[in-house]
């Protein structure tokens, strides 16, 4: 019998899980999602990015990869999420969504536990998760959020999207209090801007819903955003000095410090203590 000790068992990761999320369509929360994933994986951390709208995907579309599998196989043939996730640019790894399949977009709580229990094995093999929801405030977005640690709602400096993202976040604290929100807001003018939607979201919040919300951050308005998405490239790669890849990097910091004291600490993901609650299963 040998006398070596036998090498202490490795410890899984536990990832930093982010969801990014928005009140409407086309305030470019896929963009964010995508280039912020890439970003964290130039900055040294393993991460994987779900496309979460489990009906109507589009983050394989905004990055022109083509999957020959996505979640839709994980429901209907128990192909476990770790065993879809592809390769794709900058190093990230993306589980594809599936398109046109309304059925996979309210989930009976047998399946959304299921769901969970993929979601952890994909946790243990990452640094950080990116959930990219659907758009709006349905059932399956508000779900989705109550497995991540943090939630980054994106809008735009526009009235429109302003009150939806008020909506968004009504939705999301009536379901689940504790949630840690963050704004981003995409397409300001510059950081005054972003902190004037800010204000006034939290002015609402404040008064309606008895808290505020944090600012995360802000995206630029920048026309080579538009430009790498008709060339269906990632912007940060693309052109990693246009204004609106700066900003992302700024983001990219903050969640790059959060995951690191993340790990520091040995917290547990959040669905840990989410994945019997009421609020997630209906």
């Amino acid at each position: 019998m040998s006398d070596r000790a036998a090498p202490p068992p490795r410890r899984a990761r536990r990832a930093l899980v982010l969801a990014v999320t928005s009140g409407k369509g086309g305030v470019g929360k896929t963009f964010v999602a995508v280039n912020l994933a890439i970003a964290l994986a130039r900055n040294g951390l393993a991460t994987t990015l779900l496309d979460a709208d489990l009906s109507l995907a589009n983050a394989d579309v905004l990055l022109g990869l083509a999957p020959p599998r996505t979640i839709e196989h994980f429901f209907r043939e128990r192909v476990p999420l770790t065993e879809l996730a592809i390769e794709g640019p900058g190093g990230i790894r993306l589980i594809p969504a599936g398109s046109g399949i309304p059925e996979l977009a309210s989930l009976p709580p047998e399946e959304m536990l299921h769901f969970v229990e993929g979601l952890r094995a994909v946790g243990e093999c990452c640094d950080v998760l990116l959930i990219d929801t659907a758009a709006g405030i349905g059932d399956q977005v508000s779900r989705m959020l109550m497995l991540a640690d943090r939630t980054l709602l994106v809008t735009w400096p526009e009235p429109a999207a302003l009150v939806d993202a008020y909506a968004a976040l009504k939705v999301a604290l009536r379901r689940d209090p504790g949630q840690e929100i963050g704004l981003v807001v995409n397409g300001a003018d510059d950081e005054d801007e972003a902190r004037r939607v800010h204000r006034r979201l939290v002015a609402a919040a404040s008064q309606f819903l008895g808290r505020g919300i944090d600012f995360d951050g802000f995206v630029l308005k920048d026309p080579a955003v538009a430009d790498a998405a008709r060339r269906q490239a990632a912007l940060v790669i693309e052109q990693p000095l246009a204004p609106a890849s700066r900003s992302l990097e700024r983001l990219a910091a903050k969640v790059v410090a959060r995951a690191r004291a993340r790990s520091l600490s040995g917290a547990s993901p959040r669905w840990d203590g989410n994945a019997t609650h009421p609020g997630l299963q209906h």
